[in-house]
């Protein structure tokens, strides 16, 4: 296994003219949606790295656009898309209304830290995702000791660094800007649940 996994092609999400990569919640127009809408943000950057037929960066518009259509299927509730199930739900009808066969895959990781999956088990989901160059949608409910990662949020982990011995570090994007967090540390530290999506097509 190569120590630094990332999907093909980030240069998908670019958004042309600026120096983003991947969309950001605060580009909805409504308080609401800025507020509520990291989880309609994380599946529009899915749907614009695997399903958006232009092979290329986009324009701030389009981006826009697909998170206006997404936002129509992943709609937050009270407390947001607090759920794995919440999330793929809604994203799965998004893709179902385009008549695109697929497949969810998810991970929960569960509140109680005894009844929490090993490291490794985490890596070998998200390894399966990047494998097979699909994104992976990350919902923390608590970022734990994980200081640049926002709590209570959606983000998407683009690429796996396995370089370093006692830790794994992910890389992701949030609000149109990559970052890369310690993924062994938020498990360890994390006091609540969360989770990863993504899908095959």
């Amino acid at each position: 296994m190569n120590d630094l996994l990332t999907l093909k092609n980030i240069d998908l999400l670019k958004i042309e003219g600026t120096e983003l990569i991947g969309c950001n919640q605060e580009w909805y127009s409504k308080p609401w949606q800025r507020l509520s809408g990291c989880g309609p943000t994380a599946a529009s950057m899915i749907a614009l790295y695997q399903i958006d037929p232009k092979k290329s960066a986009k324009t701030l518009d389009e981006a826009k656009a697909t998170m206006n259509r997404v936002w129509q299927y992943v709609t937050p509730g009270f407390g947001g898309i607090n759920r794995l199930d919440r999330f793929y739900n809604g994203f799965s009808k998004y893709l179902g209304s385009m008549n695109l066969t697929h497949q969810h895959h998810a991970f929960e990781i569960p509140k109680e830290v005894t009844h929490r999956p090993h490291l490794s088990q985490v890596v070998d989901f998200i390894v399966a995702g990047l494998s097979v160059d699909a994104p992976i949608a990350f919902l923390n409910l608590n970022n734990g000791k994980v200081h640049n990662l926002e709590a209570y949020h959606w983000v998407l982990i683009t690429g796996l660094d396995l370089s370093h011995p006692s830790i794994v570090l992910a890389h992701i994007l949030d609000g149109g800007v990559p970052l890369i967090i310690d993924l062994s540390l938020w498990l360890e530290t994390t006091t609540s649940s969360g989770g990863f999506v993504y899908f095959t097509l």
